[in-house]
C-alpha cells in the first residue's frame, strides 16, 4: 500500500474514534450535570436501555460465578456471551464498563477502515471514502458506539469476515480460517449471522471457481467452515449440557412467539380480535424467565404452532410485506424515542401516543397514515430518504460493471432484513447499511460518470 493510502486510512480512523470519543465524553459529562440519556434514573451513562443492564449483569456474574448467568444460577441461554466477555474484559482492564465503550469506538473506526478497504478494491477511493465516513458518522452509528450495546462489534466482525473471505490480497487457509473465526465471534455478539454462510459459501466457490481446482476451492471454504466451528460449538455444546437442547439461543423462538406471532394475528384479525387476547392470554401464562430458555423452547413452539399451522402462506406474505420496516424505518424517530430529550420529541411531533406509521400502513389503518405524515414532516422526509437509499442500492443490480459485488453486498442486505422481520428497528438495520451505502453510491457515481461522459460526446 502507498504511504499516501497509509495516510488518508490513518485519517481516516483518526477522525472517526475522535469525533466518537468527543461525543461520548460529551453525554458522559451530560450525565454528570443534569441530563439523563434514557429517562431511566437506575443506571447511569453509557448504561442505556433494556439490554444494557442485562449485558453488565452476565459481566457481573462472569466475575463473581464464573457463570454466564443473570442471577448467578440459572444459565443463560437468551444471550450469547459475546459482549458480556467483552465488558468484563474491559473492566478487568479499564476498572469500569467506560473501557468496554472505548473498546468499541475502536472497532467503529476499524469498521471505518475495514469499509473503506472493501469500496476501494472494487468501487474505487471516492466511493470507499465517503462510504467509511457516511456510516461511521452518521448518528446511528456514533450513538450505539457511545452506549453498551453489541451492535457496532457485531459489525466489525462481520465487516472482517466479509473482508478476508472477498477482498483481502492473498487467498490461504490461514486467511480463510480467520475468516471462519471473525463470523463466528459475531455470532457470539449477535446470533442472527449464524446462518450467514448459507449465502456467502456459494458466492465464494463461484468467485474462485476459475481462480483454483475445484479440490482447493473446497478446501479453502472447508477451512473456512472449521474457524466458524471452532467458535461456534463449544457454545452449542454447553447449551445441550445445561438445558438438554442442542441451539445456539432461544431468541429467535422467543422473538417469533412474543412479537412476530402476535402481530401477524393482530394483522390478520385486528388488534381487538379475540384471537389476539386469547393468543396474549397463554402466552403470558409462560413466566418470563421460561420463555426465554432454551429448556423450554419446544413449550414456546407448541404455544404458537397451531395458530401457524395451516396458515404459512398468509405469514409468509404478512413477513414479506412486514420486512419493509426493515428499510423504512427512521433513524431520526428510533434516536428521539432513546434520548430523554422531550422538547425536541414535541418538535418532531412525538408524543406518548403517537403511532409508527409502519405499523399503521402493515394494519391497514391509512387514516392514521397520513395524520402521521402530515404531524411528523422531519421523520417522514428521513423515511424518503431511505427509501431513497434503498431504491439505489437495488438499482446496482442493474449495472453490469461489478455485478457480483453488487449481487452479493445486496444478498447480505436481504438475509439481515429477511431474518430480523416485520419486527425491525434502525438498530437492526446496521450491518446491513455499509452495503447499502456502497451499494447507493456506486450506482450514482455511475449515473453521474454516465452523464458527463453523455456531455463530452455531446460537446465534441
Amino acid at each position: 500500500m502507498r504511504s499516501s493510502g497509509r495516510n488518508l486510512i490513518i485519517a481516516l480512523f483518526l477522525c472517526v474514534v475522535s469525533i466518537q470519543y468527543a461525543v461520548f465524553f460529551g453525554f458522559k459529562y451530560l450525565d454528570r450535570t443534569s441530563f439523563d440519556l434514557d429517562g431511566d434514573p437506575t443506571y447511569s451513562f453509557p448504561i442505556h436501555g433494556q439490554d444494557s443492564p442485562q449485558f453488565v449483569s452476565l459481566a457481573d456474574n462472569l466475575s463473581k460465578y464464573h457463570k454466564f448467568s443473570l442471577d448467578g444460577v440459572q444459565p443463560e441461554t437468551f444471550r450469547t456471551p459475546g459482549y458480556p466477555a467483552l465488558i468484563f474484559l474491559s473492566q478487568s482492564i479499564f476498572g469500569g464498563v467506560s473501557g468496554a465503550v472505548f473498546v468499541q469506538i475502536i472497532l467503529s473506526g476499524l469498521s471505518a477502515i475495514l469499509i473503506f478497504l472493501i469500496a476501494q478494491k472494487i468501487f474505487g477511493q471516492t466511493v470507499a471514502i465517503i462510504s467509511a465516513l457516511v456510516f461511521s458518522l452518521s448518528p446511528s452509528a456514533i450513538f450505539h458506539s457511545v452506549v453498551l450495546l453489541s451492535d457496532m462489534a457485531f459489525v466489525f466482525f462481520i465487516l472482517l469476515s466479509i473482508y478476508l473471505l472477498f477482498f483481502a490480497d492473498s487467498r490461504i487457509f490461514k486467511v480463510m480460517f480467520l475468516a471462519g473465526i471473525s463470523l463466528g465471534l459475531s455470532t457470539l455478539f449477535r446470533p442472527i449471522s449464524l446462518y450467514l454462510p448459507l449465502i456467502l459459501i456459494p458466492f465464494l466457490l463461484y468467485e474462485i471457481r476459475h481462480q483454483v481446482t475445484w479440490k482447493r476451492a473446497l478446501s479453502l471454504t472447508g477451512m473456512f467452515v472449521v474457524g466458524l466451528f471452532v467458535i461456534v460449538s463449544p457454545w452449542l455444546i454447553r447449551n445441550r449440557l445445561e438445558t438438554g437442547v442442542f441451539a445456539f439461543s432461544s431468541l429467535g423462538v422467543y422473538n417469533l412467539a412474543s412479537y412476530n406471532i402476535p402481530d401477524f394475528l393482530a394483522s390478520k384479525y385486528g388488534p381487538a380480535s379475540s384471537i389476539v387476547s386469547e393468543y396474549q392470554k397463554i402466552f403470558r401464562a409462560l413466566p418470563s424467565e421460561k420463555a426465554r430458555s432454551l429448556e423450554y423452547s419446544s413449550e414456546l413452539k407448541n404455544i404458537f404452532w397451531p395458530y401457524l399451522k395451516g396458515d404459512f402462506v398468509s405469514y409468509g406474505v404478512y413477513h414479506i410485506i412486514g420486512t419493509a420496516k426493515f428499510f423504512l424505518s427512521s433513524n431520526l424517530r428510533y434516536l428521539a424515542i432513546q434520548i430523554n430529550a422531550p422538547k425536541f420529541k414535541e418538535r418532531l411531533g412525538l408524543f406518548a401516543d403517537s403511532p409508527d406509521i409502519l405499523s399503521a400502513l402493515v394494519h391497514k389503518d391509512f387514516s392514521l397514515v397520513i395524520k402521521t405524515l402530515r404531524t411528523q414532516t422531519l421523520i417522514t422526509f428521513d423515511r424518503l430518504l431511505m427509501i431513497a437509499v434503498t431504491f439505489l442500492a437495488f438499482a446496482a443490480i442493474f449495472i453490469r460493471k461489478h455485478r457480483f459485488y453488487s449481487l452479493l453486498f445486496l444478498a447480505i442486505i436481504l438475509y439481515f432484513a429477511l431474518l430480523t422481520g416485520p419486527v425491525s428497528i434502525p438498530r437492526y438495520r446496521l450491518p446491513a447499511e455499509p452495503f447499502l451505502i456502497i451499494l447507493m453510491l456506486f450506482t450514482i457515481t455511475h449515473i453521474l460518470s454516465g452523464r458527463n461522459h453523455g456531455d463530452a460526446n455531446s460537446s465534441s
